[in-house]
């Protein structure tokens, strides 16, 4: 009964949320985020990290990560949680769970059942395709997961030759 009802209570939250306006500091930067796309077999919204491609491209959502958790108030992410897009739904989720006292944590909850797919590129070539759930559920486990990696280009073991003789 408890799940039910805090569906119900989202979705009402939602819909309260839909018919207010974001603050003006931050219409045109969700905009941007709305916009973020790939095609590969099929067009969908794209997440990325620092170094997206074989370019190493920092994506959009990586480059206004900072500004949108700098300027969105509480009732910007409240309102962000539930946006039409995809992309905007994750940066919501990402400035709250960043936060280290934020009230609004448990509302990030209530994304764990969101399939939505997106392309999710959070370092590098690789690129996966995952549901809104699925990347707010790295998030929780992970709150830099699509920032900075903590150890970059460290692995266990060499990955070619010195090119120097071991005799």
């Amino acid at each position: 009964m408890k799940p039910i009802i805090a569906a119900v209570c989202f979705a009402l939250i939602c819909t309260a949320q839909c018919f207010c306006a974001y603050e003006k500091k931050l219409t045109h930067v969700l905009e941007q985020l709305r916009e973020c796309t790939l095609t590969l077999t099929e067009e969908l919204p794209l997440v990325g990290g620092p170094a997206v491609g074989a370019a190493a491209t920092p994506h959009e959502f990586y480059l206004l990560f900072p500004y949108v958790s700098t300027v969105a108030t509480d009732e910007d992410l409240r309102a962000m949680l539930c946006d039409k897009s995809a992309v905007v739904r994750i940066m919501g989720a990402k400035c709250i769970l960043q936060k280290k006292d934020s009230v609004l944590r448990d509302a990030v909850d209530l994304l764990a059942k969101d399939s939505t797919k997106v392309y999710v590129a959070p370092f590098g070539c690789g690129i996966l395709r995952q549901s809104v759930g699925e990347v707010v559920a790295e998030l929780k486990k992970d709150s830099d997961f699509l920032g900075d990696p903590k150890e970059p280009y460290q692995t266990s073991e060499p990955t070619a030759p010195s090119g120097r003789d071991s005799a």
